[in-house]
């Protein structure tokens, strides 16, 4: 760059026919040189600036990390106690979260009374009842009991209940079938009323007594079967009801002298099997 700013000057004088003493020169050169040097230390700084990186070779090695496997943990399936109580002066009861109701005790589940204005004891959770089982020690199932739970499927009675109450499975209208123990000398009035989805009924021998309506309404019932002891049907207790079979362990003189009383038309068509046994 020195030796072409020389050249130039040089030129320049011999071309105008300047005498230009040679320290000028040298001062004017050192000055343009100072110039070039200050003029490519910008340019050098520009491009340090504005510069691309290198575009490197060395292959990128990339790392990954496994997670460990996400853990679902499924709805948790234990099975707790919702609510409970007491149904009676020695009676409790508890109901699971899978819809099971235990009754527990000794002697008369009371849920409510006839004359009482108090709710039965788990009124609230009607709904959410699927099953009930009563255990031993229970005598009597009480008034309306367990009328309208309308997801009651199931009832276990033990063979220390000798009384089921009136109303006591009023429209529980999921129950197909139940089993009436041995133990159980009384079936109070309308206490399966409406169990529209009840197909057949066992009443033991030891049923005595059978009150009004006990199974109107019973659409679905299409046999029942009758012990001995059996002295009266009383008034509408089959009323409704589709009945097509009844099995009477007696004989037919026996059947002949049970009093049978008004709203049980349906029992002159059904037909009569006598001499039943129950295998």
């Amino acid at each position: 760059m020195k030796r072409i700013i020389a050249t130039v000057l040089s030129a320049i004088v011999g071309l105008f026919g300047y005498t230009i003493v040679d320290t000028a020169i040298d001062s004017r050169v050192s000055e343009l040189e100072n110039r070039v040097e200050y003029l490519e230390s910008v340019v050098e700084e520009y491009h340090k600036t504005t510069a691309k990186p290198a575009v490197s070779t060395t292959k990128k090695v990339f790392t990954t990390t496994k997670k460990p496997a996400a853990t679902t943990t499924a709805a948790s399936t234990e099975i707790c106690v919702i609510a409970d109580g007491t149904c009676g002066k020695t009676t409790t009861w508890k109901l699971y979260s899978d819809g099971l109701l235990v009754i527990s005790g000794e002697g008369r589940m009371d849920a409510c009374t006839a004359e009482s204005d108090v709710p039965i004891a788990w009124d609230n959770y009607r709904s959410m009842i699927r099953r009930v089982t009563i255990e031993s020690g229970i005598t009597y199932i009480g008034f309306a009991a367990f009328s309208n739970c309308d997801n009651l499927e199931s009832i276990k009675i033990p063979d220390t209940v000798t009384e089921i109450g009136s109303f006591a499975f009023k429209l529980c209208k999921k129950i197909k079938s139940i089993e009436i123990p041995a133990s159980v000398e009384k079936i109070g009035a309308y206490a399966f009323s409406g169990c529209t989805v009840l197909e057949h009924i066992i009443i033991p021998d030891s049923v005595k007594e059978i009150d009004s309506f006990a199974f109107e309404g019973c659409a679905n019932l299409g046999s029942i079967t009758f012990g001995t002891n059996i002295k009266e049907i009383p008034d509408g207790a089959f009323s409704a009801c589709g009945l097509n079979d009844v099995y009477y362990k007696g004989t037919q003189e026996q059947w002949n002298e049970i009093i049978v009383g008004e709203n049980n038309v349906i029992l002159d068509y059904a037909t009569i099997h006598y001499n039943y046994s129950v295998k």
